[in-house]
């Protein structure tokens, strides 16, 4: 719970700061980035690589990235995620993800290694 709280304090104060990262996408180093300061503040640096590879793997941080065998959609790749949902609120929603399932990006990484999915 005190994690989560952090992601949205953080997300909210990167909202009204300045250099907001505005829709449409046109970097996919500048989510990359706002993922590297979310999961920073609920893990370390290892627990982020293991995020950046997990995501690379899952749709290489493409936030239209869709699966045509299941409703995943985005970076995340998460199960019936709207496709109009914004870029950081798609990393968010992975983010919480991740931290509700696994716990740690590497424990869910090491699942996506053993059956192809997290």
């Amino acid at each position: 719970m005190r994690k989560m709280l952090i992601l949205l304090v953080a997300f909210l104060l990167l909202l009204i700061s300045p250099g907001v990262i505005k829709e449409p996408y046109i970097s996919i180093e500048h989510p990359k980035k706002y993922a590297e300061r979310m999961a920073l503040l609920l893990w370390d640096e290892h627990q982020w690589r293991c995020l950046h590879e997990l995501w690379q793997r899952e749709s290489k941080w493409n936030p239209r990235a869709d699966n045509p065998k299941s409703t995943a959609y985005g970076i995340p790749q998460i199960l019936g995620m709207p496709e109009d949902t914004p870029i950081l609120k798609q990393i968010d929603l992975g983010l919480a993800y991740v931290e509700h399932r696994y716990d740690t990006p590497c424990k869910a990484l090491v699942h996506h290694l053993r059956r192809g999915w997290y």
